[in-house]
């Protein structure tokens, strides 16, 4: 399995707020037709207003593949999602990378 990581400085906490929200209602099928995906977590780092997106993979493979359609979600993204969460799809991260994960805890 592979986890794609992505990490975001400078976030505005109220906007991940609000995201979370609509993650864990209408939107939470957002990713689930990317090839490979084997679901997702989010760290929050409150004092740092730093965010850490975890998406799991089958393969590195799959993984490049999800990134090259996340672009499309996100341009989709301006026109889908609410308007007080719109400003969110412009977010970059200041580092991504891909990690073989070596243990995965499932409790």
């Amino acid at each position: 399995m592979i986890a794609r990581v992505s990490t975001y400085a400078n976030v505005d906490l109220d906007m991940a707020d609000r995201l979370k929200a609509w993650m864990d209602g209408e939107g939470a099928a957002t990713f689930d037709d990317l090839p490979g995906y084997r679901g997702s977590m989010t760290l929050v780092d409150r004092d740092n207003a730093r965010v850490v997106g975890i998406g799991f993979y089958d393969s590195a493979g799959h993984a490049r593949e999800a990134e090259a359609q996340l672009a499309e979600i996100y341009a989709r993204g301006q026109e889908e999602l609410p308007e007080d969460l719109r400003d969110s799809v412009h977010m970059r991260p200041e580092s991504e990378g891909l990690y073989e994960v070596a243990h995965r805890d499932q409790r």
